[in-house]
């Protein structure tokens, strides 16, 4: 998928410091790139009649000055009985 961020990217961050008295001051925000492709790659496997386990990677790139790689795991489980058992997972082909 490819992104594009629309919002100003020239701005100020302004900070206050609350425990003591002292002025708040301003600093330049990072500026990071507007354009940035990112990509998920994964798989299921059903690990029994009502266990599936997931695997995927997800990264973006060409952005600048930022790279993010992460892995996502998981398991769903189906609690209770199969609405309706013999019904197919996927439809038939006519």
């Amino acid at each position: 998928m490819w992104n594009h961020e629309w919002a100003n990217t020239d701005r100020d961050v302004t900070a206050f410091l609350t425990t003591i008295t002292a002025p708040g001051f301003a600093l330049p925000a990072v500026i990071f790139g507007k354009d940035w492709g990112t990509a998920t790659v994964g798989t299921t496997l059903q690990m029994s009649s009502n266990v599936t386990g997931l695997v995927a990677v997800i990264g973006q790139f060409a952005q600048h000055n930022v790279t993010t790689y992460g892995l996502q795991f998981g398991f769903n489980v189906a609690l209770g009985q199969p609405a309706a058992p013999d019904m197919p997972v996927k439809a038939r082909r006519l």
